[in-house]
């Protein structure tokens, strides 16, 4: 049981470390009303919206790092997703800007875990 503790705080440790690694890659926030820029809300999956709003050049990379350094979402195994129309923002993705991706001026994403090797601080 307390091996099993050890390894629960390692992998706490290692999502702050890369929430914080994640965070460190974020380009500065767009001012409100500026040219060339796309609102994104993300939708979590314990129901938490959370929006930013980014360059239209940024790829979708950027998007994952956000959400990656997101203070309670610690899944490791994830894609982006929009509603409508339905379409998955995979890896495959990751170099797209978000113009090219159709997300200016604004999109709405909400987050599709694959598996919980999370620590599971959102549950």
């Amino acid at each position: 049981e307390e091996a099993a503790e050890q390894r629960r705080l390692q992998a706490a440790a290692n999502v702050a470390a890369r929430r914080q690694q994640k965070a460190a890659l974020l380009p500065d926030e767009p001012a409100v009303g500026s040219a060339g820029i796309a609102t994104i809300r993300v939708r979590l999956p314990d129901g938490k919206n959370c929006q930013r709003r980014f360059g239209s050049h940024t790829t979708v990379q950027v998007l994952y790092d956000w959400v990656d350094s997101l203070e309670g979402f610690d899944s490791l195994n994830y894609s982006l997703v929009s509603a409508f129309p339905k379409r998955v923002f995979g890896k495959d993705s990751a170099r797209q800007s978000l113009e090219a991706a159709g997300l200016v001026p604004q999109g709405a994403l909400f987050v599709q875990v694959f598996d919980d090797e999370g620590v599971g601080e959102q549950a």
